[in-house]
Order: C-alpha cells, then sequence, then structure tokens
C-alpha cells in the first residue's frame, strides 16, 4: 500500500499501545470518577491526556492526582489530599459511549510498580461510568503490556459522596493516553481534527408534505398526486372508490409485501414496476422493504431510507378483520384497497383505495373511516425536507408542490476521522462512496486556503472541488457497503505532535465525464 512521502515522520518510532481503552457502555454516572493507574512497564508510563464519556451537554471538568502519590483509596472525601493538575472549560460531549477528549495536560510520569489514582470531575454531573458488578475496587478491570487501569468508585461533586463500595466499584469510561518513559517534561499539543469543504457526487432527497391527523376528517373524500418528473403536485379530489374484484390478499398484522403492478410507472425511485404494501396504511415505490413500521412517525416519514405515500398510517390489523385486495384493473391503473381494516385493537373498520397510473399519478380514494389518528403524505425518505405539514382539507384552495427530486438517495462522499493521537491509530473513514467504486482512495497533503471546482482546472466533475494545496502522497482502501476505513498508525514519538496534515478521498462513478467524485477535507493536527 503507497502511503505519504513523509511516511517515516508518522511511522516514526515503535508504535505503542496508547491508548489504553476501559469501556464505552456505561450504566450509571455521577459528578466525577476516580480510578487508580499501575504502570507495569520497566520504564514507567507518563499519561499524556484521556478520553472521557460524558452525557449530553457541555461541562466544565477538572483533574486531580493525590498530592503526596500513590492511590486514591482512602482519601476519596479529602479534598485536602489532592492536587489539581488541570482544568478544562467549555467541553462539547460528543454523546453517550462516545469518546470526548479532555484537552487537560496531564503530563504526570508513573514509576514502573507504582500506582497512581486520578479524579475527573464535573462541576456538575455529566461522568459517565459503568457499575463494577463483580469487580471490588483495586480489582484490575483493563490493562496491556504498559499498565493497568484498577476499578474505581464513583464520586459526587466536590469531593462528596462515595459510590461503589463496599460489595462493587465503579468502572471509569475513556482512553488512556501515554507514552513509555518519562515525557513529563514535553509540552502537550493536542490532537485535533476538523472537517473542511464539500464533498460531491450525492443525489440528495427532496421535500415532504404531510398531514399528521388527530381527528381524521378525510372519509369519503380524495386527493390527487399529479407527477411532474420531479415530485409531485397534490391536489384535492380524486374518484371515488371502486369495489375491489379480485380475492383479497392475506396480511398479517404488522406484514409488508412486494407487488407487481404489470406496467411500469415513474416515480420517487425511479421508473418501478412493483411497489411494497404494508398493512399498516402505506406503501414504498421501493419494493424490497421489509421494515413494516407500525407507528405512524413525521420523523421516520423523512428520515427512513425509502420513500412513503402513507394514506392510512395508523398500526392497523387486517388479519383481524377486513381484507385487503391487490389487483391490476388495467394495462395502466392499480388498485391497493383497504375493506374494513381494523385497528391493531380490532376495533373499527377503515376503507382506502390507492389507485396507481403509469403516468406516475398516484389517486388515494377513501371510503368510511373510524380511526382518529394517522399520517398522511409523500416523502422521498433518507432525510427529506419538511415542508412542515397541511391540513389536507384545505387542498381545494391550497393545492401543494411537493419537490421529491428522484432516486435512489444517497449524501455526498463525506470523509471523516478521529484525532491523530501520537502512538495511536488515526482512522480515517470515507463514506458515500458510489456503488461502482471498490475503492477510496485516500490523498495527503496541506490544506488549500480555497477550495477549487474540478471543472476551473479541466477536470469535469461539476459539484467536485480541491481541498489540498500540495499531495505528498496516498493509499487506498476497500470499500464496503459504500464506506472505507483507512488506519494509519501514528509513530509513538514526541517529535511529531503539532505536525498538521490534511486528507481528502476520492472514489469512481459513471455520474460525471471524469468518473470521479470527492470528499470534503479533514485537516488532522497530530497530538500527544
Amino acid at each position: 500500500m503507497r502511503f505519504l512521502t513523509a511516511a517515516a515522520l508518522l511511522a516514526a518510532s515503535i508504535v505503542g499501545q496508547s491508548p489504553l481503552t476501559t469501556t464505552f457502555a456505561s450504566n450509571n454516572g455521577a459528578s466525577g470518577n476516580m480510578f487508580d493507574i499501575r504502570a507495569t512497564n520497566a520504564a514507567g508510563v507518563t499519561v499524556r491526556t484521556f478520553d472521557v464519556n460524558l452525557s449530553a451537554g457541555t461541562y466544565d471538568l477538572n483533574v486531580y492526582i493525590p498530592t503526596t502519590g500513590g492511590t486514591h483509596v482512602g482519601i476519596e472525601q479529602n479534598p485536602g489530599a489532592w492536587s489539581l493538575i488541570g482544568s478544562a472549560t467549555g467541553v462539547t460531549s460528543a454523546g453517550i459511549n462516545v469518546p470526548t477528549p479532555l484537552p487537560v495536560c496531564v503530563a504526570h510520569f508513573i514509576p514502573a510498580g507504582t500506582t497512581q489514582g486520578f479524579y475527573v470531575t464535573t462541576t456538575t454531573s455529566g461522568i459517565r461510568y459503568t457499575t463494577g458488578t463483580g469487580f471490588l475496587v483495586g480489582d484490575v478491570y483493563a490493562s496491556n503490556a504498559d499498565l493497568e487501569l484498577l476499578a474505581g468508585t464513583g464520586n459526587g461533586a466536590n469531593f462528596g459522596s462515595v459510590f461503589g463500595p463496599p460489595s462493587a466499584s465503579r468502572i471509569w469510561n475513556g482512553n488512556v493516553y501515554y507514552d513509555v518513559g518519562d515525557t513529563s517534561g514535553n509540552p502537550c499539543s493536542f490532537a485535533s481534527a476538523a472537517a473542511y469543504g464539500v464533498g460531491c457526487g450525492g443525489n440528495a432527497a427532496g421535500e415532504a408534505q404531510y398531514q399528521l391527523h388527530t381527528a381524521f376528517d378525510l372519509a369519503n373524500t380524495g386527493h390527487t398526486y399529479i407527477w411532474t418528473g420531479a415530485g409531485y403536485l397534490l391536489l384535492d379530489g380524486a374518484m371515488p372508490l371502486v369495489p375491489p374484484t379480485a380475492p383479497a390478499t392475506a396480511f398479517g398484522d404488522d406484514d409488508i409485501q412486494p407487488v407487481q403492478l404489470g406496467f411500469a410507472m415513474p416515480s420517487v425511485e425511479g421508473v418501478v414496476s412493483d411497489v411494497a404494501v404494508s398493512s399498516n396504511g402505506w406503501m414504498t415505490f421501493d419494493s424490497t422493504v421489509t421494515d413494516n413500521d407500525l407507528s405512524e412517525s413525521i420523523a421516520e416519514l423523512l428520515d427512513d431510507p425509502w420513500s412513503r405515500i402513507a394514506f392510512l398510517w395508523d398500526d392497523l390489523n387486517p388479519s383481524s378483520g377486513g381484507a385487503v385486495h391487490l389487483e391490476q384493473v388495467s394495462p395502466s391503473e392499480f388498485h391497493i384497497t383497504f375493506v374494513d381494516v381494523p385497528e391493531f385493537s380490532a376495533t373499527g373498520a377503515n376503507n382506502c383505495q390507492v389507485a396507481l397510473f403509469d403516468n406516475g399519478t398516484v389517486e388515494v380514494r377513501y371510503g368510511a373511516c373510524t380511526l382518529l389518528d394517522c399520517l398522511t403524505g409523500a416523502s422521498p425518505g433518507s432525510g427529506a425536507v419538511d415542508l412542515g405539514g397541511v391540513d389536507f382539507s384545505t387542498l381545494v384552495t391550497q393545492p401543494q408542490v411537493i419537490n421529491t427530486g428522484v432516486g435512489p438517495f444517497f449524501a455526498n462522499m463525506t470523509l471523516a476521522s478521529n484525532p491523530p493521537v501520537i502512538g495511536a491509530t488515526w482512522d480515517l473513514v470515507t463514506s458515500g462512496i458510489d456503488a461502482v467504486s471498490p475503492i477510496a482512495i485516500t490523498f495527503f497533503g496541506t490544506r488549500s486556503p480555497t477550495s477549487i471546482p474540478l471543472p476551473a482546472i479541466g477536470i469535469p466533475a461539476p459539484g467536485c472541488e480541491l481541498h489540498l494545496a500540495t499531495v505528498l502522497g496516498s493509499a487506498a482502501s476497500a470499500a464496503t457497503a459504500s464506506s472505507a476505513t483507512l488506519s494509519v498508525a501514528i509513530g509513538a514519538n514526541p517529535a511529531l505532535a503539532g505536525q498538521q496534515f490534511s486528507a481528502q478521498s476520492v472514489g469512481l462513478t459513471i455520474s460525471n465525464a471524469a468518473n470521479l467524485t470527492t470528499s470534503n477535507a479533514i485537516e488532522g493536527t497530530i497530538g500527544n
């Protein structure tokens, strides 16, 4: 695998085992957590900094160590026995059970065979940890060839209450970044990874329109979605419900089934000849969908990765009464008809017909309905733009234009990474790779002060940009399910601290003349 001409710099020295990770599977929390670290490497270890596990929000954090060294055990509630070694204000959580970098320069050396206590605390409750069932305080919870992290205690603010002993402990959730040997005199340089620029190659979903009903008032009415080539014109009115003549199709509770139309029709998902029908009162133009959703939700209507025409989206159950009929009634028209279908409680009877036409038009026709709450509307899914909802009973005077776009919908190519920490691994994840591309190629270099459109330098890839000023080298990584991860070992060399590299990924496509798509860029600052 080719890499940077600066590879010797990034991989300089021996790659250590930093960081040591405990766990990020919290089930408890308080204002602070005390724990001990024991150095097992003959050269000792220098703890540089930590990642922590925080509840959502922004916090001020402090890190303390026992003033005379040694364990935290026995001095948990004695603030006079501790020394503050660093503070950080305004630290925003990356999310529960996700590592949040703690910008505190610990830089504390632990000689071989000795134990050092630490107290990481917030000024308000926010530290997440795991109840140490089966671990007493002082038991080894996580270790490698250089150090051991021992089970500790949960703690209230300002050396307050102690949680865990005597029958259990509290396991600190985090990463310990460290050097082998005494590097406590080296200044701290905190690693960072900042995204800049934008990627290209995606097909973003368009708009969705809907009504969330709390008192359904569309019985014995109808509305029509007229396909425009890029979405729908939603109008009041439709043909009357036509009694079905085909035998009923057996649907179970929370069932979804693919249906062949007998003709091709344009739609949000492109030209299709089959759809999928849900027993819960919605359909999709993606016939491969198997996730039948019983609970109507605006968020899911907008964000689920498939289109929907919701005609009576509610927890319906045709297996307890009524019937669903599926029939092609002409070479250009197909009917989905719900007859007297009750809700899950086996109460009520709801009648609705969806007529699909080969020109893309969809008519929704209602008969008698007894349900009150449900969701109606159309959406391309995949992060559709919320048009805010509309009262369908006002469509006669307020027709709606819904620019759904045409799928398949997918995001622009994106590049994300963790911070590049000395002695650890810099993981660069490229997503949104076109399905035709077996790899992503990640280029490394220096940041360009301005992003350059590729057509401006003779590369026919509209919407794609170059975010690097110089290129030092590149590396390829295999794409799986439109994503690829490139892992770069950062050498355990303190001289790397503060050095910056930028990265940008490229993939293959058939959607433009240049046959390539590009990602945004990441500027990584190596830290210790």
